[in-house]
């Protein structure tokens, strides 16, 4: 099997995580002969390194992007310190990312500086910020989604994390249409589209089909919140094998080497 990349993970520093995913968890997957994984990505989500819990799970700072700039020293410390024990291992096989929302001003939720070092930036919708809300019909979720989408993808982040998660998590149907726009915008801005383990009721198979149509890469992703997640990749292989396709013939996205 070719070297595989796990491009989305979660530590301890993330708080939807186990308080026991440390670095060191990882390195010691890495090291297990039985793990398919050979690259790990580091990608806890910004908005919680720079918000307290009590406003990263109210969600307010999407639309009102101010809460952002209080909070953008504790988070620039946060994640710096996290990024020097990432290095400090002498470790290449680990890559420092962060897995960053769009808020309502055009700004990721990361920092210049830190956005600078980052190795792999993430971006994922979990809630949508109210200028791109159109309505709760499925076509004004669709138009919601994709505008968020296309201007997520011109802010410069590498892979679009978990594409279809908002649309199954708020009822939607995910027509082809949907998949193959979100796959041409991918391929507009160079973006790899991720392909997650955990799955979620996200199209797999459909998006699979499209990105190599379309030689848009595959991003491969745990998105380990636990324990049990860690270097499980195999579910997201299942997937490439049960859409008809081999590894070899499929187009796969292995980060940013680091630097």
């Amino acid at each position: 099997m070719r070297p595989l990349t796990d491009c989305h993970a979660h530590t301890e520093l993330s708080y939807c995580a186990d308080g026991v995913l440390t670095i060191e968890v990882y390195r010691a997957a890495l090291d297990d002969p039985g793990c398919i994984v050979a690259r790990q990505a580091l990608t806890n989500h910004g908005f919680q390194a720079y918000f307290p819990p009590d406003i990263a799970w109210s969600w307010a700072f999407l639309d009102r992007p101010a809460l952002f700039d209080r909070h953008l020293a504790r988070g620039d410390e946060r994640l710096s310190a996290f990024k020097e024990k990432v290095e400090d291992c002498r470790d290449d096989r680990l890559i420092f990312g962060v897995e960053v929302e769009l808020m309502g001003d055009g700004r990721l939720t990361i920092s210049d500086a830190l956005r600078a070092e980052a190795q792999l930036l993430l971006g994922s919708l979990h809630v949508m910020p109210r200028v791109y809300h159109k309505g709760h019909l499925p076509a004004q979720a669709i138009e919601s989604f994709l505008a968020y989408l296309r201007d997520l993808a011109a802010a410069g982040v590498d892979v679009i994390a978990h594409p279809f998660r908002w649309l199954h998590e708020s009822d939607m149907p995910i027509p082809q249409e949907c998949i193959d726009e979100t796959v041409a915008i991918a391929k507009t801005h160079g973006l790899a589209l991720e392909l997650s383990a955990r799955g979620r009721g996200e199209p797999a198979l459909a998006l699979i089909k499209a990105c190599v149509a379309a030689g848009v890469p595959l991003a491969l992703a745990t998105d380990a919140h636990s324990l049990a997640e860690v270097g499980r990749l195999q579910p997201a292989v299942e997937q490439i094998e049960s859409a008809g396709f081999s590894l070899d013939r499929v187009p796969l996205f292995d980060g940013r080497p680091p630097s």
